[in-house]
């Protein structure tokens, strides 16, 4: 059993990495979430409809709550589950933006449109190498993973790892060919913005797979949380714009189980958790 000098921490580098980008996002996500109809206005590209930009907005605020409360874990183990689906999150909005540079509005009249969409390319650039570096130097610290305190059932665990495959693969789909967006998604979507909805449902296909591969309610509750916000502001979305997806298409309701399936992991995950303070090494249950 690994005493606490063993336990690999989380390096601050990293801490303070995890937290910069849950500022960034919030910036980007709280605007699309509460004036989705004004997207034009101050994002990157016309998000159109409504419940489009609101969908992205939920997704950047879910992603920096995962983020902050990763950036509070000392110990590694139970931060590292916010990092790999940020860094594919990253490098493929990146490629996302670059192959489809000609619809970002670097050129619009209007600055704070103009200043976001190029400070959108700068930060998607910039943040995968950063990113990748701090990963590396965290993995040379080495250290050992604490026990597994708190495990995650076995049964949900092959549900979680089943409905992350699902995400990786509806993602994938909706970046290679976003026209696949009209029999997926309960509402119409642009290219653009079908590819953007797909790096999402990756980044989040990464994170369910590693819930179920942690297989601990401690090293997944900064996922497990995150994907309960993600249900909650997507559902109220939808609520918001009720008139908007197509009810009598199977997608709709597939859609909104699947959200408030994530509000149920996020109350459970929380729960699950409990409160032992972070690095505690339990001495008496679980497995490394």
């Amino acid at each position: 059993m690994p005493s606490n000098n063993d336990i690999a921490k989380t390096s601050i580098g990293m801490r303070r990495l995890l937290a910069i980008a849950g500022v960034l996002v919030v910036i980007i996500g709280l605007p699309l979430y509460l004036a989705p109809q004004n997207s034009e206005e101050y994002f990157s590209w016309s998000v159109q409809p409504a419940l489009s930009a609101a969908f992205l907005g939920g997704a950047y605020l879910a992603a920096a709550v995962i983020e902050f409360s990763a950036a509070r874990q000392r110990v590694w183990a139970n931060a590292r589950i916010a990092v790999p689906a940020v860094l594919v999150f990253t490098l493929l909005t990146l490629f996302i933006t670059l192959g489809n540079n000609d619809q970002y509005n670097y050129g619009a009249p209007g600055f704070v449109q103009s200043f976001g969409t190029w400070a959108w390319l700068v930060v998607y650039v910039v943040v995968p190498p950063i990113m990748t570096i701090v990963l590396v130097v965290q993995l040379l610290r080495g250290g050992s993973d604490p026990i597994r305190s708190r495990p995650i059932p076995v049964a949900l665990r092959g549900i979680l790892a089943v409905g992350g495959v699902a995400l990786l693969a509806g993602g994938i789909l909706l970046l290679i060919d976003p026209g696949a967006a009209s029999w997926m998604w309960p509402w119409p979507v642009s290219s653009l913005t079908g590819r953007a909805f797909g790096a999402w449902m990756v980044g989040f296909g990464i994170a369910m797979a590693q819930i179920a591969w942690e297989a601990d309610w401690k090293r997944a509750r900064p996922a497990t949380v995150g994907a309960g916000v993600l249900g909650a502001l997507q559902l109220v979305a939808v609520l918001r714009y009720v008139d908007v997806p197509a009810w009598n298409a199977p997608q709709t309701w597939v859609y909104v189980a699947v959200m408030v399936s994530f509000v149920v992991l996020g109350i459970w995950g929380w729960r699950a958790a409990g409160d032992m303070a972070d690095g505690d090494v339990d001495s008496g249950r679980g497995t490394a």
